[in-house]
């Protein structure tokens, strides 16, 4: 099974948002994987676009929850979309989180007749500023992630999305303590950051890549992991 985790960075307030879009699903389709897990699609018009010109390739079945967004070629079942709790300060970076609401999704999906529990996640953006204060909450939003995956399910897991953390810092240590194993290889996946993971939990060693990293399309790389 191939999943592809991808910050396609369609916001409001993106000028150049639908001369994207086409090229966007064009980029998609290339990679065609089984199961594509999007971040940053603001709007149902544009969630409905992805999820109609897929249809075609292969794809039939999609959740989609605020800016979340999975498309894939098998069925999905026990969908679920879940707000953080814990969403930072309205007086501060976090602003545009507080009045938004960052969140995350749950799915169950067939690979061979084994089931796999998959996470689709956007942490606290804040616009990745690293200080404590949005550190602490991208490590609350972590735990909630942890509490909810224990609660659903026992077996294979993975994480995927934009973290808005990077590597070594108080949120992801607790997730890699959580016995989640990043399958990134260490590269930036922005222009001069690494924000975007694939965290593995019960699966045989896995190596994700970076399947393209174009900023005409995206300002975050898109990743693939074949499992």
């Amino acid at each position: 099974m191939l999943i592809l985790s991808w910050n396609c960075c369609l916001p409001p307030w993106s000028i150049s948002r639908r001369k994207r879009l086409p090229k966007i699903i064009s980029a998609i389709i290339a990679i065609s994987p089984d199961v594509a897990c999007l971040q940053e699609v603001f709007f149902k018009s544009d969630a409905a676009s992805i999820v109609s010109n897929l249809q075609i390739y292969g794809f039939l079945d999609s959740f989609y929850f605020k800016d979340l967004l999975i498309v894939s070629k098998t069925k999905l079942s026990e969908k679920k979309g879940v707000v953080f709790s814990k969403q930072g300060s309205m007086f501060s970076l976090a602003v545009l989180d507080v009045l938004y609401g960052k969140s995350f999704q749950t799915i169950r999906v067939l690979d061979k007749s084994e089931s796999i529990f998959l996470i689709n996640i956007h942490l606290l953006s804040a616009w990745a500023d690293d200080s404590l204060k949005h550190q602490n909450v991208r490590e609350e939003q972590v735990k909630e992630i942890y509490e909810v995956s224990e609660k659903l399910f026992s077996g294979k897991k993975i994480i995927v999305g934009d973290f808005n953390f990077q590597p070594l810092t108080s949120p992801y240590k607790t997730l890699t303590e959580l016995n989640f194993v990043d399958a990134t290889t260490g590269e930036n996946t922005t222009a001069t950051r690494h924000l975007d993971f694939i965290f593995l939990k019960n699966f045989p060693k896995s190596d994700a890549r970076i399947a393209f990293f174009n900023n005409l399309l995206s300002d975050h790389a898109a990743l693939t992991i074949s499992l």
